[in-house]
């Protein structure tokens, strides 16, 4: 099974399939329902250009008497879903999955959800929580490559990796949301990794356009030495013994598959 599931991962990046990504779920403010009221979260961590594949809601709260009535909308005030009346639950936690109704607006927006109760006092929502899922754009945009764990003294080099994008390029590094002074180009190498390097990596990425790319968050950690597992040389001698047996096996198969030569 393991090695079907390598294949399938290797068709989808050789196909350009990416996976799909979520933000969230992220917590909203608890806010009374009667009368009608809202509250908002905003998301801004989504890559540049991600737009929705689907939308998933959790709403708890207190509802006391007949129903709650409920919308979630986008900051465009046009597209919005409105759930089903729940009636009937004196305290209510429901998740509804799978909402398309906004699949193709952007992810990073003000999301609002709207809610109404039956007249009684007290009724609200006490939390409620939102996960938007997205497949990651292709083009054009930009990410970090490199290793996510390392040990203190590693050399460790961060790679600004563009799509479809069109220079000349400038770049700036952050970490945790402050510049890094001098780190302008496309790698940011760390000669020796300290623990003050661990944390939250983002590079901004101007184009020949003069558009800005904002890449995800890149997260390092730096471990201390000998928390990370090494091959041990007893496993490279194993590892060396099964190639030199494959090879062997293979040149063997080869001279019983060749024709014969008699005279």
């Amino acid at each position: 099974m393991k090695r079907h599931l390598i294949v399938l991962l290797v068709m989808g990046i050789a196909m350009g399939v990416v996976a799909q990504e979520s933000i969230g779920p992220q917590l909203g403010s608890g806010f009374p329902i009667n009368p009608a009221n809202y509250a908002s979260i905003t998301i801004s961590g989504a890559p540049t250009g991600a737009v929705v594949n689907s939308v998933t809601v959790r709403i708890a709260g207190t509802a006391l008497t007949e129903y709650c009535y409920f919308q979630l909308r986008d900051s465009s005030g046009f597209i919005e879903y409105t759930f089903l009346p729940w009636y009937g639950d004196f305290f209510f936690d429901h998740t509804v999955e799978d909402i398309t109704n906004f699949a193709g607006r952007p992810v990073n927006q003000t999301w609002e959800l709207w809610g109404q109760g039956s007249n009684t006092t007290g009724e609200r929502v006490d939390q409620w929580w939102l996960t938007v899922y997205y497949d990651e754009p292709l083009n054009p945009g930009v990410r970090i490559s490199g290793p996510s764990r390392v040990e203190v003294n590693d050399m460790v080099t961060l790679t600004a990796a563009l799509t479809d994008m069109t220079g000349p390029y400038s770049y700036e590094w952050h970490l945790d949301g402050s510049s890094i002074i001098g780190a302008t180009e496309a790698q940011y190498i760390i000669p020796a990794a300290q623990y003050s390097d661990a944390g939250t990596y983002t590079v901004s990425v101007v184009d020949g356009s003069m558009t800005t790319y904002d890449s995800p968050d890149f997260v390092l950690q730096v471990l201390a030495e000998g928390s990370l597992p090494a091959i041990s040389l007893s496993m490279m001698g194993i590892l060396m013994l099964l190639v030199i047996a494959v090879g062997v096996l293979c040149i063997s198969r080869r001279r019983e598959g060749s024709p014969t030569v008699t005279d």
